[in-house]
């Protein structure tokens, strides 16, 4: 079977299935979403995928907490990771006034 110029045998031969798509489309001469088009039209599955950007757990340099000046008061503290931008003063507020976790005593205060 035939859709077009191509033919199942083109994209495998191309190496679809082990190869990144957009390899195969470079040499087939095409976009990579036809290419995907054409192996769903001719059954094929499990196509490479380019490999992206792997996630990692955030560490502090060094692994040492970072001096910081808070986002509320402008007043330098200590900061234990990239989310913690209010000194625990600040916080304690917004946690008053929001009636969340954050406050003293809470899950996070």
């Amino acid at each position: 079977m035939r859709i077009g110029r191509f033919s199942k045998a083109d994209l495998l031969g191309a190496g679809y299935g082990e190869v990144p798509t957009s390899a195969v489309a470079q040499k087939l001469g095409l976009e990579a979403s036809w290419v995907s088009k054409l192996a769903l039209r001719f059954g094929l599955r499990g196509p490479v995928r380019s490999p992206g950007r792997t996630p990692t757990k955030w560490t502090a340099r060094n692994g040492t907490p970072t001096e910081r000046s808070c986002l509320g008061c402008g007043k330098d503290f200590t900061a234990f990771g990239p989310f913690n931008r209010l000194c625990p003063r600040c916080r304690r507020q917004v946690g008053d006034l929001a009636g969340s976790r954050f406050t003293e005593g809470g899950e996070y205060g």
